[in-house]
């Protein structure tokens, strides 16, 4: 009996510092960043149907934003804003065309889910509107 007791209590002792060794392995590799989850974080850039967000690329310095006309006529984007960043400048899309704008921002690093705001003429109508996009990233 005492033989049974005695493996017993060496396999427990033994899985217990198997699982503490694992532990401050995974650890160590969490605190230098080797895990990396920031970088699997999905981009997702939604504006309403007629103004679409093509492309985009976000750093602490700079948010990049590709749109695309697609409302039937051609607009004047009088500018962007969002969260921490200046108002881009304004600048007209036809339709069926895409331009770039470019924001000045100061971000910190890591995750980044805001509302940004496009305000818009409609040069058939001339009406002024703002619509409102959600961005989530990850800013390098």
């Amino acid at each position: 009996m005492e033989k049974k007791a005695q493996a017993a209590s060496e396999f427990s002792i033994t899985s217990t510092f198997s699982l503490i060794a694992i532990f401050v392995i995974l650890g160590g590799m969490w605190y230098f960043g080797i895990f990396g989850f920031i970088n699997m974080m999905p981009k997702k850039c939604v504006l309403p149907a007629g103004i679409s967000c093509v492309d985009q690329k976000i750093t602490q310095n700079e948010a990049s934003f590709v749109l695309m006309n697609n409302l039937g006529s051609d607009i004047v984007v009088e500018s962007i804003r969002m969260n921490a960043c200046e108002p881009s400048q304004q600048r007209e899309i036809r339709f069926g065309d895409m331009q770039t704008f470019n924001l000045n921002c100061s971000l910190s690093k890591g995750p980044l889910k805001t509302v940004f705001y496009v305000d818009f003429k409609n040069k058939r109508t001339n009406l002024d509107q703002t619509w409102e996009g959600e961005y989530l990233t990850a800013v390098p």
